[in-house]
């Protein structure tokens, strides 16, 4: 779905303007969720979606409308301590909710929540995913 792709790109957009103004300048950025991250790849972040269907209990507002889950996910390597993972979260998560570009193409952002994530077979890894829910039209 092309709305998806114009989603996630003005997520990234955010993203990558925050990290430039922040120092983040070797944070690897990936658009949609990777199936593997290899240590070298770290610090990263990943912008996808997931959970995308019809909206039907606003269709009434909007015609065609869908709702999904807008992830962040911020991936650090294993030894750090979650504090960092929710440093780094909040600056990204900012950086998200208040860009414009992301707005115009939604009708709602409303924060879901967020879980961290280790990798437990190479321990390469630890992540905190923050979820919003988003509606949008396609």
């Amino acid at each position: 779905m092309k709305k998806h792709i114009e989603i996630r790109q003005a997520a990234l957009a955010a993203i990558k303007a925050s990290l430039a103004e922040n120092g983040g300048a070797d944070v690897v950025i990936f658009d949609g969720r990777p199936g593997f991250i290899d240590a070298k790849d770290l610090p990263a972040v990943a912008v996808y979606i997931t959970d995308a269907e019809v909206a039907e209990d606003i269709g009434s507002f909007c015609e065609n409308a869908w709702a999904a889950v807008l992830h962040v996910e911020v991936f650090l390597k294993a030894v750090s301590p979650d504090t960092d993972l929710d440093i780094r979260t909040d600056q990204l998560y900012r950086a998200v909710s208040e860009s414009e570009a992301l707005s115009a193409l939604l009708i709602t952002f409303t924060p879901q929540g967020y879980d961290y994530q280790r990798d437990e077979e190479m321990m390469t890894w630890g992540s905190s995913d923050f979820r919003t829910a988003i509606t949008y039209t396609p």
